[in-house]
């Protein structure tokens, strides 16, 4: 019998948009509901009963999907968190690093913490990503 091999990688956020002019490419719309007396975030849970949820009393809100220094664990096939919503970096506005080794992930995501606005690694080391993706970089520094 095969050996099952399932490879990780691990996503860190580099940078997201923190100003309006620099668009809304990590925002997603999600909902607010009425339902009888009381407001409930998550309209998509199967657990509501349909038909109490007032379809005419919502709220739209935009929340951003990503934060900075935010590590995912990513499937090395599909590109999208293991866990969670499943969400996939590529599709956003966003910065970010892959690492093969949650170790690096892990101390670049402190780094972002410490050096506020570095979007670089700012550590000398021979080890770094093996994967940048700089969209909102490239788009601020090109418009």
């Amino acid at each position: 019998m095969g050996e099952l091999i399932i490879k990780f990688y691990y996503c860190v956020i580099t940078r997201v948009p923190r100003y309006p002019s620099e668009g809304d490419g990590n925002m997603y719309t999600d909902f607010i509901l009425k339902i009888g007396d009381e407001y409930v975030y998550n309209p998509c849970d199967d657990s509501l009963d349909n038909e109490l949820i007032d379809h005419k009393k919502f709220i739209m809100i935009k929340s951003p999907n990503f934060y900075k220094s935010e590590i995912l664990v990513l499937d090395g096939e599909v590109g999208r968190e293991i866990t969670g919503q499943g969400r996939k970096p590529s599709k956003w506005i966003i910065d970010y690093e892959i690492y093969d080794d949650a170790d690096l992930a892990a101390l670049r995501a402190m780094d972002l913490q410490w050096y506020n606005d570095c979007p670089y690694w700012p550590l000398k080391s021979d080890e770094g990503p093996i994967y940048t993706y700089r969209a909102l970089t490239y788009s601020l520094n090109n418009k």
